[in-house]
């Protein structure tokens, strides 16, 4: 509860004889939450130094850091140490760069045209569906069916035992660009009850998944690359349903610091709602269909009114603040926040004091569907897993990312597309779409795998709806 209070400037409203002295912070705000997950995890993320990375801690967790509380409102809160306006280096490096083991030109479009233009800081890809399992290598690692059943997409080889290294060095991908994007991605099994075999609920299978990494204009001179090995949860908890944890971290920053101006942002999750298809990679907004935080009313009423002709999908955003000490925490949350809102200087962005603000996901994903009569009928393996509490259906989504790129590519869109300095390298921000990396090259999308994995390497235009069976996975 006291991270918000200790590690925000806005939160520091104290006495002189306070402020003048250094407080010490602990490093992880792990609550009893997190303290239920096997402590197997806490050596998850531990690995060598990367050379590149500069002084820090190369463990899962660093040393406590120290500080002296600063007045706001008049500055914000300064990023990392504060050496420049990106916070200078994190404490933790980034895990050693594994080299893609295949040949990777093949993998690219040379030369793509037309060139991004320049605008919105933003690198978007595609993905399709990959496989199901009860496995998650974030929150149960090395537990292979621990988990509630998840859908996943990238890299086709994810389970309980994945760690980067292993992302790195095997499986193919369903996404932009093939084996250059081993990223894994994974979210909550849509289920519904009567379509599956012997008795089970089936699994909808996703028809495409929009993922943006990006930032808004004003954030970006301030941004960390994301670091190799990172990863996290983000979206609806159901652990903490209420997500009391930073509310009441913000709740005891305003009480202590007799302020009382920040304001909650929510956990990420978006929701549901229609899009219409008007094209092989696009979708437009149905006006008339707001977000929805749920698919089924409690009076057993859908929520959406889509017809079949319509797509539903479910986005969600990843966190901005990440605490620059771990790359990953045994709850997959505790090391990142979304950041929050200061409602009487109207500062938006917030990250606690002494964190580091990276890009954001934006991720988009897609199903075809047979109506209200259909999808009201949906729910997500996380809304079960306590029968006696029950969440409404759809209400519980959240989402995994384990990031795998290759390096070189991966610096190639950070720099090009979202314009982060990596390095001594920064440029401009493009908007990048069609897995664009912003170097007149692209990851191919349309075109088939080398290896021929996957032909087209991505099917902008599945509708499972229309292919009976097929649109089902059976649960594991």
């Amino acid at each position: 509860m006291g991270m918000f209070v200790r590690q925000f400037k806005c939160a520091a409203i104290m006495s002189v004889s306070l402020s003048a002295a250094a407080i010490v912070l602990p490093l992880n705000n792990i609550q009893a939450l997190a303290a239920e997950v096997k402590s197997t995890h806490a050596g998850h993320m531990h690995m060598p130094a990367a050379p590149d990375a500069g002084s820090g801690t190369d463990g899962f967790i660093a040393a406590p850091v120290t500080y002296t509380p600063t007045i706001w409102p008049y500055v914000p809160p300064t990023l990392g140490d504060g050496s420049d306006e990106r916070g200078g280096k994190p404490l933790v490096r980034p895990l050693p760069i594994i080299e893609s083991n295949f040949y990777t030109t093949p993998w690219k479009v040379m030369p793509y045209f037309p060139h991004p233009a320049l605008g919105e800081a933003k690198f978007r890809t595609h993905c399709n569906f990959s496989h199901v399992a009860n496995d998650d290598p974030i929150v149960a690692p090395g537990r292979p069916g621990a988990s509630h059943t998840h859908m996943f997409f990238g890299n086709t080889m994810t389970d309980a035992n994945s760690t980067y290294e292993s992302l790195r060095t095997t499986g193919g991908s369903t996404c932009g660009g093939g084996k250059l994007n081993r990223s894994a991605y994974w979210f909550p099994a849509v289920l519904k009850d009567g379509t599956g075999q012997d008795g089970k609920p089936g699994i909808i299978k996703m028809d495409v998944a929009t993922v943006y990494y990006s930032t808004p204009e004003v954030r970006r001179k301030r941004l960390t690359r994301l670091y190799r090995g990172l990863n996290f949860v983000f979206g609806f908890n159901p652990g903490d349903p209420d997500d009391l944890r930073q509310k009441n971290e913000i709740a005891e920053a305003n009480r202590i610091g007799n302020y009382g101006s920040y304001r909650y942002g929510g956990t990420g999750f978006g929701g549901w709602k229609c899009e219409i298809a008007n094209g092989a990679n696009e979708h437009s907004p149905v006006p008339s269909s707001p977000f929805q935080p749920y698919l089924r009313n409690a009076d057993g009423t859908a929520t959406l009114t889509c017809p079949a002709t319509e797509s539903i999908v479910v986005s969600v955003t990843s966190p901005a603040c990440w605490d620059g000490r771990n790359l990953s925490s045994p709850d997959g949350r505790s090391h990142v926040r979304q950041a929050i809102r200061e409602s009487n200087s109207g500062l938006g962005g917030i990250c606690p004091q002494g964190w580091y603000e990276i890009p954001q996901l934006f991720v988009s994903v897609y199903f075809s569907h047979m109506g209200p009569e259909d999808y009201k009928e949906w729910y997500l393996a996380s809304d079960r897993m306590d029968p006696d509490k029950p969440f409404l259906n759809g209400q519980s989504f959240h989402m995994d990312w384990f990031g795998a790129w290759d390096n070189y590519i991966m610096n190639r869109w950070m720099i090009n597309c979202i314009g982060i300095k990596v390095g001594p390298y920064e440029g401009n921000p493009h908007s990048c779409i069609d897995t664009q990396f912003g170097d007149g090259t692209a990851g191919i999308v349309q075109n088939a795998a080398p290896d021929r994995s996957r032909t087209p390497q991505i099917d902008l235009k599945t509708k499972w709806v229309n292919m009976g069976t097929s649109r089902y996975v059976q649960v594991p």
